[in-house]
């Protein structure tokens, strides 16, 4: 059987952050693994700027399903990789926008610094607008707006394991 799930993340102009998730919630946590994942990798408050939507299949394609604690395992390293993906990209504008190499930005209370200065930076602020209506400062190789989608697909089969104590 195919494994696979994937991940949407959408930063809106406004800074609130929309994921797109394959699975379908069947009373698992999954809008609270999404949101805790997003929140930790990208920083921000999970509780008020983070909407997770499913089932949306013009958004996202359709996953497998949330049998065997799937959703913790497959689509949260969907949810992980996609973040990273967006931050990755973030940073990428960031450093374009200061002129330095993206090895040398760090991402902190929603600024992007340039590492050893605390004064050379851009905000979250700044960069979401340049991302949405400033194309001419994007880097050549980064398409305008913040969207990221990611598959995962886990190497090898994945299984539930569980161990009973007998009595």
């Amino acid at each position: 059987m195919a494994d696979f799930e994937s991940a949407r993340i959408k930063i809106n102009r406004d800074g609130s952050i929309e994921v797109y998730i394959s699975s379908i919630p069947s009373g698992k946590g999954h809008k609270t693994i999404v949101s805790q994942i997003v929140g930790e990798v990208l920083q921000t408050d999970y509780y008020g700027k983070i909407k997770v939507i499913f089932g949306d299949t013009e958004k996202i394609s359709e996953g497998i399903d949330t049998f065997g604690s799937r959703t913790a395992t497959i689509l949260g390293s969907a949810v992980y990789y996609a973040a990273e993906k967006m931050l990755e990209k973030m940073k990428k504008i960031a450093a374009n926008s200061l002129e330095v190499s993206v090895n040398d930005i760090e991402y902190e209370d929603r600024n992007f610094y340039v590492k050893g200065s605390g004064t050379r930076k851009i905000s979250l602020k700044d960069l979401i607008d340049m991302a949405y209506s400033r194309s001419d400062k994007l880097p050549h190789d980064t398409e305008p707006a913040l969207e990221i989608q990611y598959t995962f697909r886990p190497k090898g089969e994945s299984f539930l394991m569980s161990m009973e104590e007998q009595a």
